[in-house]
């Protein structure tokens, strides 16, 4: 039996007992370590990597670090809320894979794989329904995840010299292989767990009472006025992005189109001056069409001081920064075609709302990772374009950590004004209410 055919039950039953004390955390450390039978086939063409191969002996340690921080049985409407943390979950098994890594380090070894991820939180809600004799089931269960880090280490993979560095890369590249199919990913995993909470309903009828807090009922505690509310506002934020991503698409605002400019200069050598001119056009910042929401969103209401902050973790796919350079003197001139491609961005914003005009402020903006970057340069004299992107794009990648500073002051201005603009005061008019 899988261990998430546990998942309702015993949750309900350790947020319902008060005196259950660690039953979630007694529970699952008898379930760990999980084993996922294999082997399974692993064929990825993306052009961050291409592999073929397979992993079997797959096991999965970290559960019994479950913690519950939120779980409300709605039983009027056949809804369980839920929030839950997981420290770190840890991967191990045996690998045997060919291939190429960001075209440019041969990936071909076979050996014993460790992927961890640290910080993981899993919100949504799962709907239950009657069936009649059998009781009840779930009909949907809708998950949000989100993590903190990722981090890969598989053995005899490539040269020992190269051996860190790429296993630094791949890590980056299985985020943005997450996030690229995010959507597939929660389907299938979403899908899975309903089918075998199902099976262990059908099987287990004392579980049904539990689940919708018959036996157990919860009292959900009603805040003070003068208390802060925290609201979950997933869903609001949800149908912003989406106006956004429309937008975007029928506006034609992506990519947005930057100001273009230039600017003469001069060059002294051996006595004889030289004046030249440097221009930028073809500016333009894109992606706001794959803009969509990474975490759990949550509004905390100040009733008696009219405000409150609003927490919404965003992210992007395929970020794109291109511009075009055109730099020269007398007959001699160059047109170089310059474009960054960053696969995912992943933003925490936090504002602060009055909750009588609307207006907003920016509170906080943090940058907490970037993909796999990708660089084209085009317009090179003599040739070479090729080499040097790809140099370029493999320079990029060992140090974009130390670069992530940077990329987020060089959003804040872009995402102040978009926060503070009329537009997202009056759709929070409109969609929130105190």
């Amino acid at each position: 039996m899988k261990w998430y055919a546990f998942f309702v039950a015993i949750s309900c039953i350790a947020r319902s007992v008060t005196a259950g004390g660690n039953i979630v955390e007694e529970f699952l450390r008898h379930l760990e370590p999980v084993k996922i039978e294999g082997p399974f086939n692993i064929n990825l063409n993306e052009e961050q990597i291409s592999i073929q191969g397979s992993v079997d002996t797959l096991v999965i340690n970290g559960l019994s670090d479950f913690i519950v921080n939120r779980w409300f049985v709605d039983a009027a409407n056949s809804k369980i809320e839920f929030d839950l943390s997981l420290a770190k979950l840890v991967s191990t098994g045996h690998y045997t894979i060919d291939g190429v890594l960001i075209n440019f380090f041969p990936l071909k070894g076979s050996g014993n794989f460790n992927i961890k991820v640290k910080d993981v939180r899993l919100t949504g809600h799962i709907q239950i329904e009657g069936n009649g004799r059998n009781g009840i089931s779930v009909q949907e269960i809708v998950l949000d995840t989100r993590f903190g880090e990722l981090t890969s280490q598989l053995d005899n993979i490539g040269e020992q010299s190269d051996l860190d560095t790429m296993n630094e890369i791949l890590g980056v590249v299985l985020v943005d292989l997450f996030y690229q199919h995010e959507k597939l990913i929660k389907t299938v995993l979403c899908e899975s767990i309903k089918s075998d909470i199902n099976r262990y309903l059908v099987a287990n009828s004392i579980a049904h009472s539990l689940i919708l807090g018959t036996v157990f009922p919860l009292e959900q505690d009603i805040p003070k006025p003068e208390q802060r509310i925290i609201r979950d506002i997933s869903g609001v934020v949800d149908k912003l992005f989406s106006n956004i991503r429309i937008n975007a698409t029928e506006g034609g605002w992506d990519p947005i189109r930057l100001p273009s400019d230039s600017a003469v200069f001069s060059i002294t050598l051996f006595g004889a001056t030289a004046n030249g001119q440097v221009s930028v056009s073809n500016a333009r910042l894109g992606g706001f069409s794959t803009i969509h929401r990474t975490g759990p969103c949550t509004l905390e209401v100040v009733a008696l001081q009219n405000k409150a902050e609003a927490v919404v973790f965003v992210g992007g796919n395929d970020i794109e920064l291109g511009v075009d350079i055109k730099w020269g003197f007398s007959i001699f001139n160059t047109n170089l075609q310059i474009e960054m491609i960053v696969r995912h961005v992943d933003l925490m914003i936090s504002v602060m709302v009055n909750t009588e005009t609307f207006e907003v402020t920016l509170q906080e903006l943090l940058l907490n990772e970037i993909g796999t970057v990708k660089i084209t340069i085009g317009g090179i004299p003599g040739g070479g374009s090729d080499v040097i992107s790809q140099r370029l794009s493999l320079i990029s990648n060992l140090v974009k950590d130390s670069l992530i500073y940077a990329f987020q002051e060089a959003l804040r201005p872009s995402v102040e004004e978009l926060v503070t603009g009329p537009a997202l005061s009056s759709f929070l008019a409109e969609n929130l209410k105190f």
